[in-house]
């Protein structure tokens, strides 16, 4: 016999799916624009990975922001610096390239510091990118791109290791990409997650909303 419906909680699977269900009706703007932006990193990182770009492109696309060229021009800047694993995640700067783009200095010229005393483009900037650097820095233990694997999987899996035969073998069939992109995607997500909000909140303070 099918299950009787006569109650809203009743047409859920789960407590889970009911909670999703809540959440989708009463979701602010913000909330239904930073779920978008997560889901376009998630997704493009799963299919195109370099986490840089995907973090990028999700701002970018979804906050009407910047052009191709910025797009572009963060092609080497994932792997923690062009594949080399040692620096700081692609992803976290990909976060602190688009907090620049929205609200960093135009000209060398601009009032204020670091040319002259007083605030400025350029203090505002530091400001909301090293809110970014703490936040992303508590959420994963870990600014550098090694790190953070090795946090998360128990070892590196990127760079490759071309000595290693089993990492040879696992880069020999892709696999190494796959393993790396299942939480590569969960990091891009949360940086441009944690940079979305911080854009917005500063948007809605010029604004005075």
């Amino acid at each position: 016999m099918a299950k009787v419906m006569k109650r809203l909680e009743d047409c859920f699977e789960n407590e889970e799916e009911r909670k999703y269900f809540q959440f989708l009706r009463s979701e602010s703007e913000d909330e239904k624009l930073i779920r978008r932006i997560k889901q376009e990193a998630f997704e493009n990182q799963t299919k195109y990975r370099c986490c840089t770009q995907n973090v990028v492109y999700a701002l970018q696309r979804h906050l009407e922001i910047g052009n191709k060229d910025l797009f572009k021009a963060t092609s080497a800047l994932s792997g923690g610096m062009i594949g080399k694993g040692t620096h700081i995640c692609g992803a976290l700067v990909g976060g602190l390239t688009i907090l620049g783009l929205v609200f960093g200095r135009a000209d060398f010229l601009e009032p204020g510091s670091p040319r002259e005393g007083g605030p400025s483009n350029f203090t505002r900037t530091r400001e909301v990118g090293d809110e970014l650097y703490q936040q992303f820095k508590e959420t994963f233990g870990s600014v550098i791109c090694q790190e953070i694997q090795k946090r998360h999987f128990g070892w590196c899996p990127y760079p490759i290791d071309h000595s290693d035969p089993y990492h040879e073998e696992l880069y020999q069939s892709g696999e190494i990409f796959d393993i790396l992109s299942t939480y590569a995607s969960q990091v891009v997500m949360k940086a441009a997650e944690l940079t979305a909000w911080i854009i917005l909140r500063e948007w809605h303070k010029e604004k005075g909303s």
